[in-house]
């Protein structure tokens, strides 16, 4: 009878852990998406150690930036269909597989070709993270807090950016940067382990007519992602449209963070080298803040989504524009830096609200898909914004230095301001056409 007893009790603890795998599955892959994004950025502090290293040019090193964006954007509707059919658990594996392994080719490059085979080989294991966040996210947790929910997407992409400034570039001057980039590596790995041991693929993925509260699959029929309905979805108008706003929404901001930031505040703003880490960290908090918030808002007005999207353009286009006059301070920005870079990096993560919709907007059973085209277009936003911007700055580069940065003149900044402030104007355009659903 006691050693019945003691069962039974065992048998009831391990059902209660079990109960908190759900939770911890979705924090290991919000701790990879964390890491995806530490990835995106963690080259920008290291531009003239690169520079030195490597031989290479500002063009080159925009082009090793913006590699991570190259295989990420192609792999977005292919990840949505793998996810789909063999569920988060499998894939996840795999991704944290190839991203340590490409973590490491990076971290022990002798070659420029080296480095860049290595970090396409992490952006194409980081390519399955962000689908995989949501579908597990849309298992567990009601549809009601979905864009409130995937607006903590912002969070973990902010602690990517700060960790990515002041805390990896301290690490570098302490430890080294191959140091570092072996940490990541690791992180990696224990990645890997988590979601062994936690991630659990959905009890109706594809082949299972077991219903749950899944908001990817809402009905109880075959969720099977065919070519056919792939095609369809292809098809749709708004999935282009929402492709071009979360384009025009991110390539901007990528190129900031990843291409110009340093230069900018240091050679143009007049600030040092730790400061403009500071500045970047703070862009990162004010993310972070806008997320959640901008997607609650966006749940509490039901269907009607797309008004926060166009809003968040406005401000985005102002703010950015608003770079053209900071300068002018007496070769300082001052402290009107401070809101500029708080309402850019408050609604930048509206983007968000271009997968929600895109989801919305499609036939569920394709939703994996539907997501995966928006998602793409903020990186190939991001690939191509941050190539045009090297070009300009390496056009317009007179070889001069500002505490140990690229410093670029006056006209130079304009040009890439313009074109940010473009790209954002399109954004605005593509969410304007969208036709949301009659409530």
């Amino acid at each position: 009878m006691i050693m019945e007893k003691g069962r039974t009790k065992m048998l009831l603890a391990k059902k209660r852990i079990k109960n908190y795998y759900p939770a911890l599955s979705w924090l290991v892959l919000f701790f990879g998406f964390v890491l995806v994004v530490l990835h995106r950025f963690v080259t920008a502090g290291l531009q003239d150690i690169f520079t030195e290293t490597f031989a290479i040019s500002s063009a080159g090193f925009a082009l090793l930036s913006s590699s991570y964006f190259y295989l990420y954007p192609l792999m977005q509707v292919p990840a949505g269909m793998a996810i789909d059919l063999f569920g988060p658990r499998k894939i996840t594996t795999f991704s944290f597989l190839i991203m340590t392994i490409g973590t490491i080719f990076f971290a022990a490059a002798t070659t420029f070709g080296q480095l860049f085979w290595g970090r396409m080989m992490i952006s194409f294991g980081a390519a399955f993270i962000w689908g995989s966040l949501l579908k597990v996210q849309g298992i567990h947790f009601s549809g009601r807090i979905f864009a409130f929910l995937a607006g903590f997407g912002a969070v973990a992409a902010s602690f990517g950016v700060i960790l990515a400034g002041s805390p990896f570039m301290a690490g570098v001057t302490r430890l080294g940067w191959r140091e570092m980039i072996y940490l990541l590596a690791i992180c990696s790995f224990l990645l890997l382990l988590g979601n062994l041991i936690f991630t659990r693929d959905p009890v109706n993925r594809v082949g299972s007519n077991r219903p749950t509260p899944n908001q990817f699959k809402p009905s109880n029929r075959k969720n099977k992602t065919d070519l056919a309905g792939t095609v369809t979805v292809l098809k749709q108008k708004s999935g282009w449209l929402l492709f071009l706003c979360h384009f025009g929404i991110y390539g901007p901001y990528a190129a900031f963070i990843g291409i110009w930031s340093y230069p900018f505040l240091v050679g143009e703003a007049g600030y040092t080298v730790s400061q403009a880490s500071f500045f970047i960290t703070f862009l990162g908090i004010s993310y972070m803040l806008g997320g959640p918030l901008l997607g609650h808002l966006s749940d509490r007005m039901g269907e009607r989504r797309r008004p926060v999207l166009l809003i968040s353009c406005v401000f985005l286009a102002m703010f950015t524009a608003a770079f053209l006059f900071l300068p002018y301070l007496n070769g300082k920005a001052g402290i009107l830096l401070y809101p500029v870079l708080f309402v850019i990096g408050f609604f930048t993560p509206s983007l968000i609200l271009t997968m929600v919709l895109s989801r919305e907007l499609q036939n569920p059973k394709y939703s994996g898909v539907a997501v995966g085209i928006a998602n793409s277009g903020g990186f190939v936003g991001a690939a191509i914004a941050q190539l045009v911007v090297g070009l300009i700055l390496e056009k317009g580069w007179q070889g001069q230095y500002v505490n140990g940065i690229m410093s670029y003149p006056w006209p130079v900044y304009q040009q890439v301001i313009l074109f940010s402030t473009l790209l954002i104007t399109l954004a605005f355009l593509s969410a304007y056409l969208v036709e949301e659903k009659k409530a």
